[in-house]
C-alpha cells in the first residue's frame, strides 16, 4: 500500500515539475493587465495566480484575492468561483489542507449560485484530490465521480480528462490496475484529441508505472519511449532526463546493466547541463547501484558519495539512507569492513529518521483527515440549516403573497380612480416631452455646427503646415542648388585649366587632385542630404553592447590622418570597464561628425579631447572638446538648423555645408539622448552627449 502511495506522489510531483510556470508567461500576463478591460483584468489576475501556484502559492492567494475584490467592486460576480478554486490548490501546496477545503467549498457554492457548472466540477475534482492526498479513498472516489458526471454533461473534454486521470491514480493506489489503465486510456484519448503534449507525457509515464508494477517490462518501455519522443519534440530536457532515469531503473530491474548504464549516463549529461540537484541526486544513486551490480566498486563508490554530497545540501533523507546502504555493500565487497560498518550504522540511523518522518507524516495525514471530515460535517450542517431557513422563508413568502393579493386588489380600485385623474395630465406631459425633444434637437444641431467649425479650424492649421513644408522644400532646393553650383563651377574651371596646352605633368596632377577634392565635396553634400532624410524617416534602433573606451579609440583612429595633417593631437580619456548598450552605427556617425568638425575648425598644433564616462547610475556621457574659435551667442540660436552656416570657418579651407550638426541632433534624439554645447568665442568648444542607460552600465 505504502509503495503504491509513494509511486503516486512521485508521479504527481513529477507532473507538477514538468508543468512549472514560466516567469516569461507571468510577465506577459502582467503586461496585458494595463491594456485590458475590467472583466478581462479579473481573468488575467486569476491566470497570474494560477501560474504562481507551484513555486509561490502566497502570490496565488494575493492575485486571486485581487480578482475577487475587483469582481465584487464591479458587481459582476465573474471569476470568483475560479479564484477560490485556485486559492484552494495554492493552500494544498502550502500544506494548509483545512483552508484548501474551505476555499473549494466556497468555489462550489459560488459556482452553483451563478450556474458556472464547470467550476462546480473543478471544485469537486479538487476536493477529491484533497481527500485522496490524506488517504481517504472513499470520499475522494465520490467527489471524482460527481466532477466527472458534470464534465461529461457539459461536454468539457479537458475537465473529464482531469477526472479520468484522478480516478486512475485512485485505482492504482488500490492495485486495481485494469481499472486504472482504462481511466488512463480515456484520459490519453482526450489529450491526444486536444493535442496536449505535456498531458500525454504524464499519462504515458503513469501507464509505464502500472506496467512496471505488473512486471510487463516491454510495455513499460514502450510507454516511456512514447513519452520521451514527445518530450524531445517539445524540447523539454528535464522530462527527457527523468524518462531516461525511469528507463534505466526498468533495465536495472531486468538485470540489463549495460542498457541501464547507457540511459543513466544520458540522463546525467542533461542533468549536469541544467544543474538540476534533484535529478543529479537520483541519477547518481542509480549509477551507484548499476556499477555495484557490474562489480565496478570504485566507480560505484564515487557516484554514491556524490549522492551524499547533493542530498546533504538539499536535506533529502531518502537518498541519504539509500546511499549509505549501498556504500556499506561496496566497502564490504572491497573487504574494508571498518568502513562498511561505519556506513551500515549511518544507514540504520537515517533509516530510523526516515521511519520517524514517515510516521509523523502519517499521523499528520490522519489528523488532517479528521479535520477535513469535521469541516465537511460542519458544512453539511450549515447546508441543512440553510435549507431549513429557506423552507421557513418560503412559508413566510406564501403568507406575504396572500397579503399582497389583498393589497393589489385595493390598489387596483384606487388605480382606476387615479387613471381618470392622470389622463388629463398625460396630454400635457406629452406636449412637454415633444418640446424637450425639439430643444434637444436644436442643441444637437448646435453641437454639430461647433464640430464643423472645429474641423474647419483644423483644416486651416493643416493647410498652414503644408504651406510651411512647401516653403521649407523650396528653401532646401535653393540651398542645394546654391551649394552644388559652387563645386560644379570650380569643376568646370579646373577642367578648362586641365585642357590648356603646354602644361607639365606636375600641374596636371595638381588640377586632377583639385577636381577630385571638389567632386568629393559635392558627393559629401549629396550624402549628407540623403543621410539626414534617411535618419529622419527611420525609426529602427539596433542596440548592442559596446566597450566605450574601445569604441572611442576606434573613432579616433578613423580621423588620425586628418588630425596629423594639421598637427593636431587626439586624446581619448575613458575608463576601460564601461560597457553600455547603444546603436553602434548611429553613435559612430554622431562621433564621426563631431570629431571631423573639431579637426576642421581647430587650429594647427592644438589638442582635441574625446572623453567618456558615466553620470551616476543613469546616464553615459561622451564629450568632444577642441581648442578652436568657439561659437558666438548668435551661432548657438541656429546650431542644429539645416544648411545654416555659422560664424566660425574651417581653419585650413575645408568645405562645410551646414548639415553635420543637424544630422547629429537627429541621431541623438532617435537614441533618446541629449546634446549640450559649452563654448565661448576664442576659447574652444565642447559638445557633451548624454544617453540613458538601457540596462546596467558594467563598471568592474
Amino acid at each position: 500500500m505504502m509503495k503504491s502511495l509513494s509511486l503516486f506522489f512521485f508521479f504527481l510531483l513529477t507532473s507538477n515539475i514538468i508543468l512549472a510556470q514560466q516567469l516569461e508567461k507571468i510577465d506577459s500576463l502582467v503586461s496585458e493587465l494595463k491594456l485590458s478591460s475590467d472583466k478581462e483584468k479579473i481573468d488575467l489576475l486569476n491566470q497570474i495566480g494560477w501560474e504562481y501556484r507551484l513555486s509561490y502559492p502566497d502570490s496565488t492567494l494575493f492575485y486571486c484575492q485581487k480578482a475577487i475584490d475587483l469582481s465584487l467592486e464591479l458587481g459582476l460576480r465573474h471569476g470568483i468561483a475560479q479564484a477560490h478554486n485556485y486559492m484552494g490548490v495554492a493552500s494544498v501546496y502550502q500544506g494548509k489542507y483545512s483552508e484548501a477545503f474551505i476555499y473549494h467549498k466556497q468555489a462550489q457554492n459560488e459556482a452553483n449560485a451563478v450556474k458556472d457548472f464547470a467550476q462546480v466540477a473543478h471544485a469537486y475534482n479538487s476536493l477529491g484530490r484533497l481527500f485522496f492526498s490524506q488517504g481517504d479513498q472513499i470520499e475522494s472516489h465520490g467527489f471524482y465521480h460527481k466532477a466527472l458526471e458534470i464534465f461529461e454533461k457539459i461536454n468539457d473534454r479537458q475537465g473529464a480528462g482531469y477526472c479520468y486521470k484522478s480516478l486512475a491514480q485512485l485505482y492504482t493506489l488500490r492495485n486495481e490496475f485494469a481499472k486504472a489503465q482504462e481511466m488512463l486510456q480515456k484520459a490519453l484519448s482526450i489529450r491526444q484529441e486536444l493535442k496536449d503534449s505535456r498531458g500525454m507525457i504524464s499519462v504515458y509515464e503513469e501507464l509505464a508505472m502500472i506496467a512496471k508494477e505488473q512486471f510487463d517490462y516491454p510495455q513499460a518501455h514502450d510507454y516511456l519511449q512514447k513519452a520521451k519522443d514527445l518530450s524531445t519534440a517539445s524540447g523539454d530536457q528535464i522530462s527527457v532526463a527523468e524518462i531516461d532515469l525511469s528507463m534505466s531503473s526498468l533495465y536495472l530491474e531486468q538485470d540489463d546493466y549495460q542498457k541501464a548504464l547507457i540511459t543513466s549516463l544520458a540522463a546525467l549529461t542533461i542533468a549536469q547541463s541544467l544543474d538540476n540537484q534533484q535529478l543529479l541526486t537520483d541519477i547518481n544513486l542509480l549509477l551507484g547501484q548499476i556499477y555495484l551490480h557490474k562489480g565496478n566498486l570504485y566507480t560505484a563508490r564515487q557516484h554514491l558519495e556524490k549522492v551524499i554530497e547533493y542530498a546533504d545540501q538539499s536535506k533529502l533523507l531518502s537518498p541519504l539512507t539509500d546511499a549509505h546502504y549501498y556504500l556499506a555493500q561496496v566497502h564490504e565487497q572491497l573487504q574494508a569492513y571498518q568502513k562498511a560498518l561505519f556506513y551500515h550504522k549511518k544507514y540504520i540511523t537515517y533509516k530510523d529518521s526516515l521511519f520517524n518522518v514517515e510516521k509523523a507524516k502519517n499521523m499528520e495525514r490522519l489528523e488532517t483527515r479528521l479535520l477535513l471530515s469535521q469541516k465537511e460535517y460542519e458544512y453539511n450542517l450549515l447546508e441543512a440549516s440553510a435549507a431549513q431557513q429557506e423552507f421557513i422563508l418560503e412559508q413566510e413568502r406564501s403568507k406575504n403573497v396572500a397579503q399582497s393579493i389583498v393589497i393589489v386588489l385595493t390598489l387596483v380600485l384606487l388605480s382606476v380612480v387615479v387613471i381618470f385623474y392622470n389622463r388629463s395630465k398625460t396630454q400635457n406631459r406629452l406636449l412637454e416631452i415633444r418640446k424637450a425633444k425639439i430643444e434637444k434637437q436644436h442643441h444637437e444641431i448646435s453641437l454639430q455646427n461647433d464640430k464643423i467649425s472645429e474641423q474647419y479650424l483644423q483644416m486651416e492649421l493643416q493647410n498652414k503646415k503644408l504651406k510651411l513644408l512647401n516653403q521649407e522644400k523650396d528653401t532646401l532646393m535653393n540651398m542645394v542648388a546654391h551649394d552644388l553650383k559652387s563645386p560644379l563651377n570650380r569643376l568646370s574651371g579646373l577642367s578648362d585649366l586641365l585642357l590648356l596646352p603646354d602644361q607639365n605633368h606636375h600641374e596636371r596632377e595638381k588640377y586632377a587632385s583639385l577636381i577630385k577634392e571638389t567632386s568629393q565635396e559635392g558627393v559629401n553634400l549629396v550624402k549628407d542630404l540623403l543621410d539626414i532624410n534617411a535618419f529622419t524617416n527611420t525609426s529602427g534602433i539596433n542596440y548592442a553592447d559596446l566597450n566605450l573606451k574601445y569604441f572611442l579609440e576606434e573613432q579616433a583612429k578613423a580621423h588620425l590622418s586628418d588630425a596629423e595633417a594639421k598637427e593636431i593631437n587626439l586624446h581619448v580619456q575613458c575608463d576601460a570597464s564601461i560597457i553600455f548598450r547603444s546603436d553602434a552605427i548611429y553613435l559612430s556617425r554622431v562621433l564621426d561628425n563631431l570629431i571631423s568638425n573639431a579637426i576642421k575648425y581647430s587650429y594647427t598644433k592644438t589638442n582635441i579631447y574625446i572623453i567618456g564616462g558615466t553620470i551616476g547610475k543613469e546616464q553615459v556621457m561622451i564629450g568632444v572638446k577642441d581648442q578652436g574659435p568657439g561659437f558666438s551667442h548668435e551661432d548657438k540660436k541656429h546650431l542644429y538648423k539645416k544648411f545654416k552656416k555659422l560664424s566660425a570657418r574651417p581653419t585650413s579651407g575645408e568645405s562645410s555645408h551646414g548639415l553635420g550638426l543637424a544630422i547629429i541632433k537627429t541621431l541623438v534624439d532617435k537614441m533618446n539622448g541629449s546634446i549640450h554645447l559649452e563654448s565661448e568665442v576664442g576659447q574652444g568648444s565642447e559638445f557633451i552627449l548624454r544617453f540613458p542607460i538601457k540596462e546596467a552600465v558594467s563598471i568592474s
